[in-house]
């Protein structure tokens, strides 16, 4: 296997301003992964190319965003290198759909060989029993756990075997645009933390309405995502150090608390305020356009905000999230991780397939870092390249969420109410906690079989 190629800081930033966006700002030309090289990862188990027939195998993932297209190239990339030998069928499904036909499918056998799981929905498919155990296919591979993340890597850990190999870290970050920095405040300021009262009266300073007739030339305090509200509530609840579950009581929902409730009414409050993107805008082109002085999102959107400086000027930074609780810049993150699945189709022959093409994937990190995530893996968060990422320099302390079965139906009625909530749906921050708590607890009950 090859060293990494070291193509050089000015070389990286052409490449990376080299994506074109569509007009939701997802790149439909991204850099080829032979720009970026190939990880040094030890000795290969290359058995399974010696294969008289070629061997398809099933991927299922919900990376369609901004970075869907990286995906996309490097399963091109290895299906055109180990064409004849290994063939990956690739099915790219939002997050929600994802996860839909991966529990549909796990009740019939017909999940796919390979998937895509985030961190916090493991505990989930551990509890159905369809997590295969990958610890003898990742040694074979050169796949370990001294190269990783310590936290990253024990998540997959469970029941005495490796269930789940992660891929990257994703949490969320504070998108500022420096043009738009209210007057009383500077740069300085965003990247040392903002407390959130700060945020709050830099939002609402910035917030401009030249021509009431007419909103394309508004000017935003905050690209706020309806969609995604979950996004903002969860990480704001982990600065108070709470989660929307914990462990030791699955049915029980955690968020109906002071916290849940001054982070539900900040929202509603600065949604009413008019100081936000409306419900149905695409929020982040929003950003992209230089109309909003925040967007809070995934570090996936760094590709999308890169073109934007690339084509129309965008002058933006990264840093770290509002701190609403505690002194420091806490967020949650969470991983794409690998898992190998079991399913009717399972044979040795595709799950060494399998394997061979998890390694594939990792041998290509730095591309993958490059369309904005941070790295899990000790030796690419070392490399010149990385250090380069805007993403990379960001300062903040990463919370990891606790592994609850449960975690998915939380979050899912907290994105919905307080979605509710701030589209006048629902009349008060108390009434969407207390209707996010109940009918959470009655759904975990009813997967628990209570």
């Amino acid at each position: 296997m090859k060293q990494l190629k070291r193509i050089g800081l000015s070389a990286l930033a052409l490449v990376l301003g080299a994506s074109v966006l569509t007009a939701c700002g997802s790149p439909t030309d991204t850099p080829g992964t032979g720009d970026f090289g190939e990880l040094d990862m030890g000795p290969a188990d290359e058995s399974i190319l010696n294969t008289d027939e070629e061997i398809e195998i099933s991927f299922a993932c919900s990376i369609t965003g901004a970075d869907s297209e990286y995906m996309q190239q490097l399963i091109a990339d290895f299906n055109r290198e180990y064409k004849g030998k290994i063939n990956v069928r690739a099915s790219l499904r939002a997050e929600a759909s994802h996860y839909t036909t991966l529990i549909a499918a796990a009740s019939n056998g017909t999940l796919p060989d390979l998937a895509i799981i985030h961190t916090e929905r493991l505990a989930q498919f551990r509890d159905y029993g369809v997590l295969l155990d990958m610890t003898d296919y990742a040694a074979s591979q050169s796949i370990e756990a001294e190269d990783y993340d310590a936290t990253a890597w024990q998540n997959g850990v469970f029941d005495g075997g490796l269930y789940a190999i992660p891929y990257d870290l994703i949490p969320v970050v504070l998108y500022y645009n420096k043009d738009l920095i209210p007057e009383g405040y500077t740069e300085q300021d965003i990247l040392d933390g903002l407390t959130f009262d700060e945020f709050d009266d830099m939002v609402r300073k910035a917030t401009a309405d030249p021509d009431p007739n007419d909103t394309s030339d508004n000017i935003y305090g905050w690209a706020f995502n309806y969609a995604q509200t979950s996004l903002y509530f969860n990480n704001w609840l982990a600065q108070a150090g709470q989660f929307l579950v914990e462990e030791d009581d699955p049915t029980e929902p955690t968020f109906n608390t002071d916290e849940g409730l001054q982070i539900a009414t900040a929202l509603n409050d600065l949604v009413d305020a008019g100081t936000v993107t409306r419900s149905g805008t695409n929020h982040f082109t929003v950003f992209q356009q230089g109309r909003a002085l925040f967007a809070i999102d995934g570090v996936w959107q760094m590709t999308s905000a890169d073109y934007a400086a690339e084509s129309i000027g965008l002058n933006y930074g990264m840093a770290g999230m509002p701190i609403m609780f505690g002194d420091t810049s806490k967020v949650l993150t969470r991983s794409h991780c690998f898992t190998m699945l079991e399913n009717n189709d399972s044979t040795e022959e595709k799950r060494q397939a399998t394997i061979f093409f998890i390694r594939y994937l990792i041998e290509h990190s730095m591309y993958w870092m490059a369309s904005g995530k941070l790295s899990v893996r000790n030796d690419v968060a070392q490399l010149d390249e990385y250090q380069a990422l805007p993403v990379a320099s960001v300062e903040r302390e990463l919370v990891t969420m606790p592994l609850v079965s449960t975690y998915g139906i939380m979050q899912n009625e907290i994105n919905e109410t307080m979605a509710l909530l701030c589209e006048g749906d629902i009349a008060t921050p108390q009434e969407a906690i207390t209707r996010a708590y109940n009918d959470a607890r009655e759904q975990a009950q009813t997967a628990a079989g209570q």
